[in-house]
């Protein structure tokens, strides 16, 4: 059991590195006005698909040490549903078909 925590800890740590590196890079590149506006935009969503990511690996870590400590305990907040919804259509947009779209209806 131990073994496999410490795995699981080191997996999550080797994957939270690289993002943490891809989000610095698009911080770096957003707004210094040196790619073009259809580019900035293409890094936008991949920040925003990286930050995605991270928020996982941080929810399994976090899961695994309610595991260890023998409780998880959930609390209830508001969400800024239209801004979640609207990353996720500039994460998935790009993965659909011609003449698909995708439309956040959200206020």
């Amino acid at each position: 059991q131990r073994k496999q925590e410490l795995f699981f800890a080191s997996l999550c740590h080797d994957i939270r590195a690289p993002i943490h590196g891809i989000i610095s890079l698009t911080d770096a590149v957003q707004g210094s006005g040196a790619v073009p506006d259809a580019i900035e935009k293409k890094i936008g969503v991949l920040r925003a698909a990286a930050k995605q990511l991270s928020s996982l690996v941080s929810d399994l870590l976090d899961h695994a040490a309610a595991k260890d400590s023998g409780g998880l305990t959930i609390k209830t907040q508001h969400v800024a549903l239209h801004a979640i919804l609207s990353d996720v259509c500039s994460i998935v947009s790009p993965l659909l078909r011609e003449g698909i779209a995708l439309r956040n209806e959200t206020e």
